[in-house]
C-alpha cells in the first residue's frame, strides 16, 4: 500500500511522526510520500520489509 501525505508547515511534525508510526504498524503498508503544500519537495519512505 502508498500512502501519500500532503504536509503543511503546520502538520508537517505531526506525519512525520506520531501519524507515520501509525502508517507502519499496518501490515500492506509498503510506502510512505510526504508532499509539501508550500514548495516542491517530496519525502519517501519505504517499508524495506515489505
Amino acid at each position: 500500500m502508498l500512502i501519500v501525505e500532503v504536509f503543511s508547515p503546520l502538520t508537517v511534525a505531526y506525519d512525520r511522526g506520531d501519524k507515520f508510526r501509525k502508517y507502519r504498524s499496518i501490515a500492506s503498508f509498503c510506502e510512505y510520500l510526504l508532499v509539501s503544500q508550500t514548495e516542491p519537495y517530496i519525502e519517501q519512505y519505504h517499508n524495506a520489509g515489505s
